[in-house]
């Protein structure tokens, strides 16, 4: 039976994540990605968002 003390308690407004992005690949490049991210230990959509932060950010460090 599940009762709403069940639930996992909400995040805080900061850490909410209320933006999906959606993005077009082929089955190949998605096995890739869930490959790359399952040798992290991680889920696919957590790995690519640390990863593309992560180039983000580098891209945008390098032109100060």
């Amino acid at each position: 039976m599940y009762t709403s003390h069940m639930a996992r308690p909400n995040k805080k407004a900061s850490e909410a994540k209320g933006y999906i992005l959606q993005i077009r690949m082929t089955d190949a490049e998605r096995d890739t990605l869930a490959s790359a991210a399952k040798a992290k230990n991680l889920e696919t959509s957590t790995w690519a968002r640390v990863e593309l932060l992560a180039l983000a950010k580098r891209i945008l460090a390098r032109q100060d």
